[in-house]
């Protein structure tokens, strides 16, 4: 999505994954101008050459913690430390006039 060079304002972008397809991290994007007040946080914004933003559109009041790019841990064992993704998801919080709840899919977390 973020490599695309036919997106236009208004376009709506379907992905099957965050980092891969079938990850969890599918979501679904309205693109839209960039305004002064964006901050790509490669979440719930992200920047689309020098004019676009991709931003997530949450579906059922609910963000996936995947759709924010966290991972658990892997089948090698490495660790995936999520609190950045956390914060992520507190940061969107404060531009949002209602709540939205934040879901940590069953797993091992860290």
């Amino acid at each position: 999505m973020k490599n695309s060079n036919d997106l236009l304002n208004g376009d709506m972008v379907i992905t099957l994954g965050y980092y891969a397809a079938g990850d969890g991290g599918n979501a679904k994007y309205i693109i839209r101008t960039k305004t002064e007040t964006d901050t790509e946080n490669n979440g719930t914004i992200h920047f689309i050459g020098n004019t676009l933003v991709a931003e997530l559109v949450v579906e059922n009041n609910t963000i996936n913690i995947r759709q924010l790019g966290a991972r658990s841990q892997d089948k090698q064992n490495n660790k995936y430390d999520i609190a950045p993704f956390i914060q992520k998801y507190l940061n969107y919080l404060d531009t949002v006039p209602n709540k939205v709840k934040l879901y940590i899919p069953t797993g091992v977390w860290y």
